[in-house]
């Protein structure tokens, strides 16, 4: 009976193991599984980040040739500009050398309409030969005037068309500056950007590292405590069939029992016939079930 009564508590002390070890495998299965979740949350998150990262990256890249085209188009532009800066002062040397030469208020038409006057005058009266000679002199005075005269204007054009190139030449020059500053400024937010989902990959990866240990952690605590489980089932088995066989011996010994009783007192209802004795009620009841 010791036996039986240690094998029966042990039984019972294993029933209660075993319902601990489901709900701790239910508990850390629960856990795993949101810690599985978890790690493939960061992990989607982690490649979100990557992919923006990768995507803002060969933007500044495009944008870096870019800059380098409207540099190259700015220099250029700036180098013409100061080639036609130092064009306009040769220019305006030469303008001031005339002017020192020359009398500013000099009219071209004017001078040409005195040079022709002359040449009618020589053309039409009879003049001294020292009175021609004069008039071709003052001639020749005239002519090398309005000469000076029309290369100041040539200069002078010159010079106004030249003035309006330097202006279009600067203005494309800047254009092409201000362009190149405002992508500088914009890939400046890049390049901050940039950093800032560089420092938020290293976060994540670290975080996600962080929860596959914690899955790990618990997927071998589950595996651990399954194991366990296990071992525990395979011993209270036996145990649980033992008690199912005697719970069998018992109600088959129970029943043998009460059909000897039965069998007892069915012969001694048959000898109270046989002796033509009074049956009682019992008697008549045991006889009916015959």
């Amino acid at each position: 009976m010791e036996g039986k009564g240690a094998a029966l508590q042990r039984m019972m002390s294993l029933k209660q193991e075993v319902n601990n070890l489901k709900k701790q495998l239910f508990a850390l299965h629960q856990q795993k599984e949101a810690s599985f979740r978890k790690k493939e949350d960061l992990k989607k998150q982690c490649r979100s980040h990557i992919n923006e990262f990768r995507t803002l990256r060969n933007s500044i890249f495009s944008s870096s040739k870019e800059k380098e085209e409207l540099r190259k188009h700015r220099d250029t532009l700036n180098t013409e500009f100061r080639n036609l800066i130092t064009k306009a002062k040769e220019k305006h040397k030469e303008r001031l050398k005339l002017l020192k030469k020359n009398d500013t208020h000099i009219n071209p038409s004017s001078l040409k309409e005195k040079i022709e006057r002359l040449d009618t005058k020589i053309e039409t009266e009879a003049l001294k030969f020292e009175d021609e000679k004069k008039i071709m002199k003052a001639i020749k005075e005239l002519k090398k005037k309005l000469e000076e005269a029309e290369s100041m204007k040539v200069i002078l054009q010159e010079g106004a068309i030249l003035s309006e190139v330097i202006d279009a030449t600067k203005e494309r020059a800047d254009t092409f500056h201000n362009q190149l500053t405002e992508k500088r400024g914009v890939d400046k937010d890049k390049y901050h950007k940039l950093r800032e989902l560089s420092k938020k990959v290293k976060a994540v990866k670290k975080e996600q590292e962080r929860a596959f240990q914690e899955f790990i952690a618990l997927k071998k605590e589950y595996t651990e405590k399954t194991e366990e489980l296990q071992g525990k089932l395979k011993e209270l088995t036996p145990l649980l069939q033992r008690q199912v066989s005697s719970r069998e011996r018992y109600k088959q010994q129970k029943v043998e029992h009460e059909s000897r009783i039965i069998a007892e007192k069915e012969r001694a209802v048959e000898e109270k016939l046989r002796s033509k004795k009074k049956l009682t009620t019992e008697d008549l009841l045991v006889f009916q079930r015959r």
